[in-house]
């Protein structure tokens, strides 16, 4: 069974040439790569008026950018920061926000789900969030700030000032 809470979270963005989108809205009325079956593409290019054009793969998506046949590819952050990282994306960036957060959690056998497993994989997981750990690991890995880690973080932080004792 999946725990709770989620430890990460991940969205479609957008990979494009430096400079060339700023914002979503920039998209309306341009042709985008897509991957086909994406359960966002219909959202985005409803809600940007973007024209998706899909491609069963990814390498055909990411070569129709590269010969100038979309202004941007839309697909998940995590494999586009994985891309930018590679080394073979110079001159594209991220440059949008991700849109549509889709959490991440661990899974454990679903007989261990409020057992002793399940409770340990949990507790981990509250930890990574309370302690700023997975905030550490961006950095470390130089993965692009997600919002999402930074808001669970936050909201994992205890008010102890009741602890301070005094009056």
């Amino acid at each position: 069974g999946i725990i709770e809470p989620a430890y990460w979270s991940s969205g479609p963005t957008l990979l494009a040439k430096d400079g060339v989108i700023k914002d979503w809205k920039d998209i309306a009325g341009k042709p985008v790569c897509g991957k086909q079956g994406n359960y966002y593409n219909k959202q985005v290019e409803t809600e940007y008026d973007a024209t998706i054009i899909s491609f069963t793969g990814n390498t055909e998506a990411k070569q129709a950018l590269r010969d100038g046949k979309c202004i941007a590819w839309l697909y998940d952050d995590a494999p586009i920061m994985a891309d930018l990282a590679s080394g073979e994306w110079e001159g594209y960036e991220m440059a949008v926000p991700v849109l549509y957060d889709n959490p991440w959690a661990a899974a454990v056998p679903l007989a261990e789900v409020d057992k002793a497993w399940g409770v340990f994989m949990s507790g981990m997981a509250y930890r990574w969030q309370s302690s700023g750990k997975l905030v550490e690991l961006e950095k470390k890995w130089k993965v692009k700030p997600s919002d999402w880690v930074a808001e669970q973080h936050e909201k994992a932080q205890w008010d102890t000032s009741y602890l301070q004792g005094g009056n």
